[in-house]
C-alpha cells in the first residue's frame, strides 16, 4: 500500500533536547539537512575535479559562477587506467548470495528463500551489479564515498471483493444474492450479515489489490547524499539518521507521497542546480533545466534517538519534505520493517535503506578522499613534467648559422629562407662557413624526478605494473611476492565492498 500522510501523535512534555513532538522531531531534522548540505558543498569541486581529469579534460575550479581552468594541461591521464583496474579487482561480477539459519524450525526454508533472493538481485529484478559498478567509480575516483538507495514500488487497483468468506456458500445461492456496498469502516457483525442474508443482499467491501511491484536498487549522486556533520564512524548504520535529496516525475511523486492535483504546480519546478553542485561537465547542456520534477530531501532515522516512548532500537522512521510545501508530505515509520506485537521485535530490514560504502577511515572524517585525490599531488607532478618535457622539444628547435662574410649574398638569402637542405656551394673549408647552434638538453634530473612521482603514485593506489598487466623487468618471485603484497592491501577493501553488497541483500530481503 502506498505510505500514508503525516502520522499525527499525542504531544509529550518537551525534555532538554527539545525534539518531542513531531513537529520538534521535524523542525530538527530540517536544520541537519540543511547543515549536511552545507558541509557536503565544500567538497563538490574536488569531486568534480577528480572526475573531469579521468576523462581527461583541464581542470576547472568553480568559484561564484566563475570558471577558472588548471594551468597544467592533461598531457598524461594515469586516472583512467588506474580507476578501471581499481574497480574491476574490487568487484567484477554479482556473486551468488549464501544463507544461513539460527533457529533450526527455519532450516528448511532457507534454501528457496536465497533461490528466490539471488534472483531478485539479479539482471531481471533489482540488477544490483549496475549500481555496483556506478558506486565504485564514486569511490574511487570521484569522491571517496558512494551510497545506494534499496526501495519498493507497487501499483495497486481498486477491486470489490464479499466482505464475507464466499466460499462457504453454495456458488447456486450466490448467484440470488444482490451485490451491496458497505459504508467504509463499517464493521459487519453477524446479525447484520443475516439481516442482509435474509434480504438477499450480498455485502461487498473495497479492497487495493496488487496489480505490480518491483524492488530497486539506485545509486546516488555522492553530491545528494545527506549524512549528519556531527557523525564520525565508518559504519553509517551508527549514525542518527541518513538521507539523500531526489528527483521524480509528477506521476512518481503523486503515488509515492500521495500528493494531490492541488498540490502539482506548488511542487514542479525546473532544475535549479548550479554548475559547482553537480558533477556533470556541462550542466547547461544536459537539458534539466527544462525538465519539471519533483524535488525532495528524503531521511530515515532511528526513532529511539528521538522519541523516549519508543522501546526498540531498531524502528525505522521516514521523513520526507518536498521542495515548495512547508510541512513534510511524509512522516511515518518506514515499511521495508514490520512489528511483531507479540515478541515486539520487528520484522524485515533493521538497517537503513541507504547503504554507504567508504574503502578507507580517516580519523573523525567519515567522508575519506578518493584515491584520485589521494594520488593527486604525484600526478600533478607527472602533469607538469610532461609539460616542460613538450615545452623543451617546442623550443630547442635546431637552428644553423652561416658567416656573412664567406657565403655569397644570393646564397645567404636562400638559407636564410629554408630552401637549402643538401649541399651548397662555400669558398673555403666549410665547417667555419655553415654550422649548427647547440640546443638545450632536456635535464636528465627531470626524467628521475618523474619516475619518482610513478612510482609514489604507484605506492598510493597500491597497483603496480603487475595488477596493469604490463610486463617488467623483476622475475617471477619478485612478481609473486609483489602480488602477495596487493593481494593483502586489496582483500581488506574487497571485505569492506562484500559488505556493502551484503547490507544491499540484507533490506532486500527484508522487502520480500
Amino acid at each position: 500500500m502506498p505510505d500514508q500522510p503525516v502520522q499525527s501523535m499525542a504531544a509529550k512534555t518537551t525534555d532538554t533536547a527539545g525534539v518531542q513532538t513531531p513537529k520538534e522531531i521535524e523542525s530538527y531534522f530540517k536544520s541537519r539537512i540543511a547543515a549536511s548540505k552545507r558541509t557536503h558543498k565544500r567538497l563538490h569541486t574536488e569531486w568534480k575535479q577528480n572526475i573531469e581529469l579521468r576523462i581527461g579534460h583541464v581542470a576547472t575550479v568553480y568559484t561564484g559562477g566563475v570558471s577558472a581552468q588548471d594551468t597544467i594541461q592533461s598531457e598524461i591521464n594515469p586516472d583512467w587506467s588506474l580507476t578501471k583496474t581499481k574497480t574491476v579487482n574490487l568487484f567484477s561480477q554479482v556473486p551468488a548470495v549464501q544463507l544461513s539459519h539460527e533457529n533450526t524450525q527455519y532450516g528448511a526454508a532457507v534454501a528457496p528463500f536465497a533461490k528466490a533472493l539471488n534472483y531478485e538481485i539479479g539482471e531481471k529484478r533489482a540488477n544490483i551489479a549496475v549500481p555496483m559498478e556506478e558506486v565504485l567509480n564514486d569511490v574511487v575516483n570521484a569522491a571517496g564515498i558512494g551510497a545506494v538507495y534499496v526501495g519498493y514500488a507497487a501499483r495497486f487497483v481498486t477491486k470489490e471483493i464479499p466482505a464475507v468468506d464466499s466460499a462457504q456458500f453454495p456458488p447456486e445461492l450466490l448467484s440470488q444474492l444482490t451485490p451491496v456496498a458497505l459504508p467504509e469502516g463499517t464493521d459487519l457483525t453477524p446479525e447484520m450479515w443475516q439481516e442482509l442474508l435474509a434480504a438477499r443482499q450480498l455485502p461487498m467491501t473495497t479492497v487495493q489489490e496488487m496489480v505490480s511491484d518491483k524492488i530497486f536498487g539506485t545509486r546516488i549522486s555522492p553530491v545528494d547524499l545527506l549524512s549528519p556533520v556531527e557523525f564520525t564512524g565508518s559504519n553509517f548504520d551508527d549514525g542518527d539518521w541518513i538521507g539523500r535529496r531526489g528527483r521524480m516525475s509528477w506521476a512518481e511523486g503523486k503515488n509515492e507521497f500521495n500528493l494531490t492535483d492541488e498540490q502539482k504546480d506548488k511542487v514542479l519546478s525546473g532544475s535549479d542546480t548550479r554548475t559547482e553542485d553537480s558533477l556533470r561537465s556541462h550542466v547547461e547542456e544536459s537539458g534539466s533545466a527544462e525538465t519539471r520534477t519533483i524535488t525532495y530531501d528524503q531521511l530515515f532515522y532511528w526513532r529511539y534517538r528521538v522519541d523516549p516512548d519508543e522501546k526498540s532500537f531498531s524502528a525505522i522512521w521516514q521523513l520526507v519534505f518536498v521542495d515548495g510545501i512547508t510541512e513534510p508530505v511524509l512522516h511515518a515509520p518506514w515499511k521495508g520493517q514490520k512489528l511483531d506485537e507479540q515478541s515486539y521485535k520487528y520484522v524485515g530490514a533493521c538497517k537503513f535503506p541507504i547503504r554507504v560504502l567508504t574503502l578507507t577511515y580517516i580519523t573523525d572524517n567519515p567522508i575519506p578522499p578518493s584515491d584520485s585525490s589521494a594520488g593527486r599531488p604525484q600526478v600533478n607532478d607527472m602533469r607538469r613534467s610532461r609539460s616542460q618535457m613538450f615545452l623543451n622539444r617546442e623550443r630547442s628547435v635546431p637552428i644553423r648559422w652561416f658567416d656573412v662574410n664567406r657565403v655569397d649574398p644570393l646564397i645567404q638569402d636562400t638559407l636564410m629562407r629554408g630552401t637549402f637542405q643538401g649541399f651548397i656551394p662555400t669558398n673555403g673549408d666549410g665547417s667555419r662557413t655553415i654550422g649548427e647552434i647547440a640546443r638545450a638538453s632536456y635535464p636528465s634530473e627531470n626524467l628521475q624526478f618523474d619516475e619518482k612521482s610513478k612510482a609514489d603514485l604507484a605506492d598510493s593506489w597500491q597497483i603496480g605494473p603487475n595488477q596493469q598487466s604490463q610486463i617488467t623487468g623483476s622475475t617471477a618471485a619478485e612478481a609473486n611476492v609483489v602480488q602477495q603484497n596487493f593481494a593483502t592491501r586489496i582483500g581488506q577493501e574487497r571485505g569492506r565492498v562484500a559488505t556493502f553488497f551484503l547490507g544491499i541483500c540484507e533490506v532486500i530481503a527484508g522487502y520480500m
